[in-house]
């Protein structure tokens, strides 16, 4: 990465017709991911973190990453159809291209986490998955600021 940017406003009319070209150029993007998680199980019982984490959170060639606040999402796709109109720079938001990190961790915790009576998790295991996919979604996010050549950090309230 060499330059960073704070967006700490913009109009409330910013061009709603970015909205859509901003969704059009994620639609195509769309990661199909394999839910099952026995797909990524290895013959020992063990899930494959990398199998995991290259297939939940690919790495793709952007020139920008939006960091956003899940209120502005819209905002940032907004930015994603301007700056690709405007300069042709392909900018990358984590949201519209990988997976939930949730539902990763809901399909682990209900395969492996649940308690014998299936009501409830047990408390070091959630702990430990827990841990472990936001671990793996940090390094992915790190990589993606780190392949960028910039980085937006919208900034509001």
């Amino acid at each position: 990465m060499h330059k960073a940017y704070l967006v700490e406003s913009l109009s409330n009319s910013f061009a709603q017709e970015y909205l859509s070209q901003g969704e059009k150029l994620f639609e195509s993007n769309r990661n199909d991911i394999i839910l099952d998680l026995e797909s990524y199980t290895g013959r020992d019982g063990n899930l494959d973190a990398n199998a995991l984490t290259t297939e939940w959170f690919p790495k793709v060639k952007a020139d920008i990453f939006i960091s956003h606040s899940h209120l502005d999402h819209d905002l940032a796709i907004r930015l994603v159809g301007w700056l690709k109109n405007n300069f042709g720079l392909k900018a990358f938001v984590d949201s519209l291209v990988w997976n939930s990190a949730d539902a990763l961790l809901k399909q682990i915790d209900d395969r492996y986490c649940k308690n014998a009576y299936q009501k409830t998790y047990n408390y070091n295991k959630r702990n430990l998955s827990t841990s472990h996919v936001h671990m793996m979604l940090a390094m992915s996010i790190a990589h993606m600021i780190d392949s960028c050549e910039c980085i937006f950090f919208l900034s509001t309230p």
